[in-house]
């Protein structure tokens, strides 16, 4: 993708095309006896936090959720997974890589991680699930102080923004017209922090019931979102080990506490009010992160809105204005580190690292397709040894492993056909390493592009005046709250 302005191209696709979601505000459903579930009575902030299931809620998202509760102060709602002790999933470092016949059957026929196990998850306040959203929702009733709303999991997106969706536990889903619904029926000011996959698109809620045609709703909402509508977002890591996993959330909500990663203070403060609001904290995880993230704000989601709603005239970025403290930070720091000392220079670096990027994923499809023709002969040949050998669940599974397994196995080992996949599958590996590592290039380096552009168009729409400019200066003033 090579748009004049990255920015815009964030927010493409923006034709009223409603996502397919299920049945939205069902009849209220109990909750099972077991689940404990502590609810704040006026909560300051509330988390959405997990997976649909534990396969999906990895350990990184329990480890988010305490860090959540770090940073936010106890005054909240922590919903997590499907309740306190959800069973989340952790990478067992210490495993033996399974060598013997069914392992290796089952590596081939339905290849997945197996070397991960699951634990309890950490005390929340209840289950993500439909239900206790419902109850939270009417916790936030009948006041008017601004509240922050937190979604921490995965997502899925589609054609356009509106098409996001947030993943709750059960396997329901949150989508960007019901939560801006929701948020235009309780009229408080809100701030969203959105990490998941595809969460830009949650930055439409600025808009009533999510729709621009129809304006910003009243009170202004805002929030920071660790990728764009059309991206993927990093962070939902099974290693438990906190010092390899990578994403924007760990920056992000660290540095809302002061800190880098590591929790070493560091000085965030960029507009001298001495806190670190949410829009200090995403600038650092913008400089910091070396993940597949792009983040972005609903105050650029405005700035693309007013391109298509005003005539901005061409002007310089003027990277004096206070608004664009935050594009300065980013601008100085990941220009320095990428050699980029202006936007024509982070420009090449984007192309330069789309064209890497772009190379490595038709590598990746080439061997792709070379894995899938090793994988029929292969098929066929164990097949007629043993059909029922894809068949995990065989009752005669047990008894034709031992009698076929020297065949079997001298056909993995030494034929032409059990040779020529096992190449295969290493090659794909390091494919796929390569290409996550062009993906992370090219994001750090987008991160600088959208900054260039975000201060290019902020700079014309504050030379256009008027009340679309104090709009943006009114989101961003939201978005560095807490």
């Amino acid at each position: 993708m090579h748009a004049r302005h990255p920015l815009l191209a964030f927010f493409a696709g923006l034709a009223p095309v409603l996502a397919a979601m299920v049945l939205w505000r069902p009849e209220a459903q109990p909750l099972p006896a077991e689940v404990e579930v502590r609810l704040h009575d006026a909560p300051r902030w509330v988390a959405l936090v997990g997976g649909a299931e534990p396969a999906s809620t990895q350990v990184s998202l329990a480890q988010d959720a305490e860090l959540i509760r770090r940073s936010l102060g106890d005054e909240g709602t922590l919903l997590f997974g499907g309740g306190t002790g959800t069973l989340v999933q952790v990478r067992d470092e210490d495993a033996t890589p399974r060598a013997d016949l069914r392992a290796r059957l089952a590596d081939l026929f339905d290849p997945r991680d197996r070397a991960v196990r699951y634990v309890p998850g950490p005390e929340v306040d209840g289950p993500a699930s439909p239900p206790m959203l419902f109850g939270v929702l009417d916790t936030l009733r009948g006041a008017d102080a601004p509240f922050t709303w937190v979604l921490a999991g995965h997502g899925e997106g589609g054609e356009a923004p509106i098409d996001s969706v947030f993943h709750l536990w059960g396997g329901e889903v949150l989508g960007v017209t019901d939560l801006a619904s929701e948020l235009d029926a309780l009229g408080r000011p809100a701030r969203l922090v959105v990490t998941s996959c595809f969460g830009g698109g949650f930055a439409d809620t600025i808009f009533v019931a999510g729709e621009s045609e129809r304006g910003l709703a009243e009170p202004h909402r805002c929030g920071v979102f660790a990728t764009s509508y059309d991206r993927e977002a990093s962070g939902c890591d099974p290693d438990p080990t906190r010092a390899r996993q990578e994403s924007y959330a760990i920056h992000f909500w660290h540095a809302l506490r002061g800190e880098d990663r590591e929790g070493h203070p560091v000085d965030l403060d960029l507009d001298g009010d001495g806190t670190v609001g949410l829009l200090e904290a995403h600038t650092h995880a913008r400089v910091a992160s070396r993940s597949l993230d792009v983040p972005t704000t609903t105050s650029e989601r405005w700035l693309a809105h007013a391109v298509e709603i005003v005539d901005l005239p061409e002007v310089e970025p003027d990277l004096t204005l206070p608004e664009l403290a935050p594009e300065r930070r980013v601008i100085e720091a990941l220009g320095a580190a990428l050699d980029a000392r202006n936007e024509e220079e982070a420009r090449r670096r984007v192309d330069r690292a789309e064209h890497v990027l772009e190379n490595e994923e038709v590598a990746l499809a080439e061997i792709e397709a070379r894995v899938d023709l090793a994988f029929y002969p292969l098929r066929i040949a164990l097949l007629e040894i043993l059909p029922i050998a894809d068949d995990p669940w065989h009752p005669d599974l047990d008894a034709g492993l031992v009698r076929e397994g020297p065949r079997l196995r001298a056909l993995l080992d030494r034929s032409e056909e059990g040779r020529a996949y096992t190449d295969a599958v290493a090659a794909l590996g390091d494919a796929h390493a390569r290409v996550d590592d062009a993906r992370v290039e090219a994001a750090v380096r987008w991160r600088l592009l959208q900054a260039w552009d975000t201060a290019r168009l902020a700079s014309a729409l504050h030379a256009h005046g008027g009340p679309t400019w104090d709009d943006f200066v009114a989101l961003r003033r939201c978005e560095n709250g807490r």
